[in-house]
């Protein structure tokens, strides 16, 4: 891996970090926008990740210079430079320090070793609607693997400040520490949250969960409500339009992720057809 670079110089010194692979598609560059926004209300600096893979690499045993695939991958990057500059003077967002780091070999681990280095408070992944009908898409993966937030931007959403997130969960008070950490994002774009369980059943459980969670949340605007039906795509994709949603967040858990629950071609579905951005917050209930 090369070692990080400032790409613009700048002077402030970054509060927060935000984690950006980047490999020049439409979906990435959509993304780009996403990860300036939340750069700019996370007074934040920007890590742009370029992974490459080498089908038949060529070892170098001198540490000390980079091999060619890792020059010339580089080399690529900065002829995008002007492009990525572009769009930060379009955002009015200049000022944001942004570094590059390189990695090789498979894209997904690539992005799982640069987060696990760098400790970044989000990641921003576009995703492209080609690949999520091939198999499960980089960003899903990502989500399923990582032990930070991530947020993945569908192929065919166009920036929309964040106003109304819907987080999908089960009322259970070991999942209001995610809650916490959705209100805290959603309240820098002076966003609201709708708290969603989907519950084809009434449960009695439930429904005391439900009070516990809003006497813990009393003097937000938080809103909760149980929904009697199945978490497929289609009944999500319901409640998402019916309320105007403008990201939808989940909670991700490496025994049991919520696209796994579904099925996977229902998790394809779901990362192809939504047209908003999709926030995973990691869970561990161990």
């Amino acid at each position: 891996m090369l070692a990080s670079r400032d790409i613009f110089d700048k002077n402030r010194t970054p509060m927060k970090k935000i984690l950006f692979p980047m490999d020049f598609d439409k979906a990435a560059y959509n993304a780009f926008i996403y990860a300036l926004r939340f750069a700019q209300a996370m007074s934040a600096e920007i890590v742009v990740i370029s992974a490459f893979h080498i089908e038949h690499p060529v070892y170098n045993e001198d540490p000390a210079y980079p091999d060619a695939a890792e020059l010339g991958e580089f080399e690529t990057f900065q002829q995008q430079l002007p492009e990525l500059y572009a769009i930060m003077q379009a955002n009015d967002a200049q000022d944001i320090k942004i570094t590059h780091r390189l990695e090789s070999g498979e894209v997904v681990d690539g992005i799982i070793r640069a987060a696990q280095e760098e400790s970044p408070d989000l990641i921003i992944m576009g995703t492209s609607q080609v690949a999520s009908w091939q198999n499960d898409t980089r960003t899903h993966q990502v989500m399923a693997r990582t032990a930070f937030p991530v947020l993945g931007i569908p192929e065919k959403c166009q920036y929309v400040k964040i106003q109304k997130a819907v987080f999908l969960t089960r009322f259970h008070k070991r999942h209001m520490a995610s809650l916490e950490k959705i209100y805290k994002m959603v309240a820098m774009f002076q966003g609201v949250i709708d708290v969603v369980e989907l519950a084809p059943r009434e449960n009695w459980d439930t429904n005391q969960s439900l009070a516990l969670w809003r006497r813990r949340f009393l003097g937000t605007e938080i809103k909760f409500r149980v929904v009697r039906a199945e978490p497929t795509v289609e009944n999500i994709n319901t409640i998402v339009e019916s309320c105007g949603a403008t990201l939808l967040a989940f909670e991700e858990h490496p025994d049991r992720p919520l696209f796994a629950r579904l099925g996977k071609v229902l998790a394809r579905n779901m990362m192809s057809g939504c047209n908003i951005p999709l926030l995973s917050i990691p869970v561990n209930d161990k």
